[in-house]
């Protein structure tokens, strides 16, 4: 019977956040707020056909609205191509079909420069089902008409133009709150001007706010081009590459990375580890397992409140550094330098896959 290590699914603590690019137009922002995961995926819509203009907004402001100075118009292949796809796909993995149509306002005419504007409430007159699934189906209605978006919302104090915005509540019961959004930031078009030579960036947001990280959200992330799997191995390795690296270097790191992270070790404990990583090629893979296998047996321990023995303490420390060695493949480690009986050694190494196994990833292999 051989072992193996299962993979731990990947957490991260309150107040933490971390970025990623997904591709040259894409990327993501995942941030820990209270017991909530925020993903925040947003792409460059630069590859679609735009127009820019003056507002307005000299006369309507001075009468007390608030409008941006300038604003513009986007193509409507953005829904088509961006957004619909969008709710395509959360309808089906949760067959979930009321995404709430906020704000919108489409570009009704002959191209860019002919048109009239509708909004959310002149669909909601007409009879269209205020959900993306209903602007889809006016959209396919009215395809030949229908030249683009502009803007629908300005947030002076953010400095946001709000193109549409559509939210749906719990979706399913891991997702609280699902939003899309296609808006475009005055405060970022220094970039685009130098960067991309163009006076607007826009850009569609989708933000999904979950209270766990399940199985179907990782699909739905899939969905929208996130690889969830490849973006935590590559923090993780890149994590656990610097601890090794840190600990490999200088023995005391690893006695003081032993101290704050596994409490319940005891100084023999600690000791003895740091003994197994030094006298096994510097293995700080195996000198964690083995920490974690220890530190969880002394927990038990103490709970129950029994009285450590040197000989049992011993024991478990051989056992522990066997066990540990066979998953990380160190070969002829030499458990005699404790001097404990070798068969008590075997039977405690049993107990240990017994009762840590499933807490510690591991699993049998028939």
């Amino acid at each position: 019977m051989g072992w193996y290590l299962r993979r731990r699914i990947y957490t991260f603590s309150e107040g933490k956040a971390f970025h990623a690019m997904i591709n040259e137009n894409t990327s993501l922002m995942v941030m820990k707020r209270s017991s909530k995961t925020i993903f925040i995926l947003k792409k460059d819509l630069l590859k679609y056909k735009f127009d820019v203009f003056a507002t307005e907004a000299p006369i309507v402001n001075l009468m007390g609205g608030e409008e941006p100075w300038e604003s513009m118009i986007i193509s409507s292949e953005v829904l088509e191509k961006e957004i619909f796809p969008i709710s395509d796909n959360l309808v089906e993995l949760t067959n979930h079909k009321g995404i709430q149509l906020k704000f919108i306002r489409l570009c009704i005419g002959a191209n860019m420069r002919d048109f009239v504007t509708i909004d959310e409430s002149d669909l909601v007159d007409q009879g269209v089902s205020p959900t993306l699934e209903g602007l889809k189906e006016f959209f396919v209605s009215h395809k030949d008409m229908i030249v683009g978006l502009t803007v629908r919302r300005y947030d002076g104090r953010q400095g946001n133009l709000i193109f549409l915005e559509a939210e749906a509540k719990f979706p399913v019961k891991e997702i609280s709150t699902f939003k899309v959004l296609i808006l475009s930031s005055l405060a970022q078009r220094g970039i685009y001007s130098m960067k991309h030579h163009v006076p607007f960036g826009v850009h569609a947001y989708v933000i999904i706010d979950c209270t766990e990280i399940t199985g179907l959200v990782i699909k739905l992330l899939s969905k929208l081009g996130v690889d969830w799997s490849t973006l935590i191995l590559r923090r993780s390795q890149a994590i656990g590459d610097w601890i090794k690296v840190e600990c490999t270097l200088n023995k005391n790191n690893l006695r003081s990375f032993l101290h704050r992270k596994y409490t319940s070790l005891t100084d023999i404990d600690i000791k003895e580890i740091v003994r197994f990583a030094t006298k096994n090629g510097g293995s700080i893979e195996a000198a964690l397992i083995m920490a974690e296998i220890i530190n969880r047996q002394r927990r038990r321990e103490y709970s129950r409140g029994e009285l450590l023995v040197d000989r049992r303490v011993l024991v478990d420390i051989a056992a522990a550094a066997s066990l540990a060695a066979d998953l990380c493949g160190v070969e002829e480690v030499d458990t005699s330098i404790w001097q404990v009986d070798q068969e008590e050694v075997e039977r405690r190494k049993k107990e240990f896959l017994r009762d840590f196994g499933r807490l510690l990833g591991l699993e049998a292999e028939q």
